[in-house]
């Protein structure tokens, strides 16, 4: 798999905890953000 970027967004710390291992696991380059201002964030700064 080439370097396929994932970017979580949940305000609940648990899921994105959980979607975070398992997409890793996967071979995902796995991003999170608590809430939809942090995911914008991380989303320009990746571009």
């Amino acid at each position: 798999m080439k370097n396929n970027k994932i970017l979580i967004a949940d305000d609940e710390k648990a899921i994105r905890k959980f979607f975070h291992i398992a997409l890793e696991q996967k071979g995902y380059t796995v991003f999170s953000a608590e809430y939809a201002k942090a995911a914008f964030r991380n989303i320009l700064k990746e571009n």
